[in-house]
């Protein structure tokens, strides 16, 4: 098998379990973080990408001019992002091909490792819900910057300074999209003590000055006045043993596709035993993706969250899986490297087929909206700035009471719109009601 015809094989694997999310609509995720990039102008955004470290109501400033961006030039239109998402998902196979590349240099464990991240049947959800653009984001920056840095310094060369400043930007993007990247550094230094050579003050100057920025996010943006670790909700931390357990169980029991109900312990066990693997075996790839997967995973290991979460240890996680397969079939049982390709090919084909979600289900949640937004388009409505809405059934009441008022601000573009329910007073620029499953307008009171 040649190297194209494995590539092929891949992009046919993540086309086939991916490109389905293309058909999804706006998810209430969506109707939230469009609404609120509407909120605040440009300039704004902007201005904050540079202030990371100072306290915002803009939480995740890179995901929110992503997308007011799209918003501008295609309106309200859920196919320009599915498509935009598509993207996202290429150039992030695409990086982390390149990490598995970087610190394996062997071509068969960057084929398997890639084909593996690809696709992976538990993260169905960034198929179809643009809200976790975040993650991407902050994936692509991640492993721009760990890509960036690991070239130059597992080739044995410092970062000059001029190198350093284009690190730096590529991390304080990543933190702009995602919390998650505050392990970036922490990552990068744990992976120099696998890299030979003297501790000097220019190897530690761009991980310093990456460490300060970290330091200043977390202080400013994180847990500032308006931080987003003040949230509470899911953002909840809970520093106990039993979360730790709890957490490393859900993770693991995802990544190797197991039921999270089931028994841990095996999975702890097998764990436990690759990681003494990587220890004390010779070869840096493993020691680089085991730092990479548990470093990667420590912002979210005390909070509720899925693998999802975790997307960028994904990489560490599957690097040394992909590495103890080829010294175990390969290396040791002399296996052909076309039969563990296609071996591991047609395993990833039936469980991705197995563990596919339903379509229907997924794409319900799209659907609904688009209906409920293409009945308030027909209504004609033109309500100027600061209009008033009166609703007396809200469409979207199971779920919050302020995605309606969003999903005004996208359809008309207005920054400020107020919603209110019965009992209302005073004058309205309209009143509406939802009622056999259609939204309607009503003579004013």
């Amino acid at each position: 098998m040649t190297v194209t015809a494995a590539i092929i094989l891949i992009a046919i694997y993540h086309w086939q379990f991916t490109s389905w999310g293309l058909k999804a609509g706006f998810t209430y995720d969506d109707l939230m973080n469009l609404g609120r990039s509407i909120q605040f102008p440009i300039a704004q955004v902007l201005k904050e990408l540079g202030w990371f470290f100072g306290s915002s109501d803009l939480y995740r400033p890179l995901g929110e001019l992503w997308y007011r961006l799209i918003y501008e030039v295609f309106g309200p239109s859920p196919p320009a992002y599915r498509v935009a998402i598509q993207v996202l998902l290429a150039i992030d196979v695409l990086l982390a091909s390149r990490f598995f590349y970087l610190v394996t240099r062997d071509l068969l464990t960057t084929l398997l490792a890639t084909l593996a991240f690809s696709h992976l049947p538990t993260l169905a959800v960034f198929y179809f819900n643009t809200g976790m653009v975040f993650d991407l984001l902050c994936f692509a920056f991640y492993f721009g910057a760990a890509n960036f840095y690991l070239k130059r310094r597992l080739a044995g060369m410092l970062l000059s300074y001029r190198e350093g400043a284009v690190f730096w930007v590529l991390l304080i993007l990543a933190l702009n999209s995602k919390e998650m990247a505050t392990t970036l550094p922490v990552v990068l230094l744990a992976s120099e003590l696998t890299i030979p050579g003297d501790w000097t003050w220019r190897r530690l100057l761009p991980l310093a000055v990456g460490s300060i920025c970290v330091a200043a996010f977390v202080f400013g943006r994180v847990y500032g006045p308006n931080g987003i670790g003040k949230l509470g909700g899911g953002y909840h931390t809970e520093y106990t043993v039993t979360r730790f357990l709890h957490q490393g169980k859900v993770l693991l029991s995802e990544f190797f596709l197991q039921h999270p109900k089931g028994n841990g312990a095996l999975l702890f066990l097998g764990f436990i035993a690759v990681t003494l693997v990587a220890i004390l075996v010779k070869d840096r790839a493993p020691k680089i993706g085991l730092i990479c997967a548990v470093v990667g995973v420590l912002p979210i290991v005390f909070l509720d969250r899925g693998l999802a979460a975790a997307y960028v240890a994904l990489p560490g996680w599957i690097l040394v899986c992909a590495w103890l397969v080829v010294q175990v079939f390969v290396k040791l049982l002399r296996t052909p490297a076309v039969i563990v390709f296609l071996a591991l090919f047609g395993l990833l084909w039936t469980q991705s087929s197995n563990w596919r979600i339903p379509e229907d289900a997924a794409l319900e949640e799209g659907r609904y909206i688009a209906g409920v937004m293409a009945d308030v388009r027909s209504l004609n409505l033109k309500p100027p700035q600061g209009a008033r809405i009166l609703l007396i059934t809200d469409p979207f009441a199971l779920h919050s009471r302020w995605d309606t008022t969003f999903m005004f601000m996208i359809l008309f573009k207005r920054s400020q719109f107020q919603v209110d329910r019965p009992p209302g007073a005073g004058l309205y620029h309209a009143v509406l009601t939802y009622e056999d499953g259609h939204v309607r307008r009503l003579s004013n009171p």
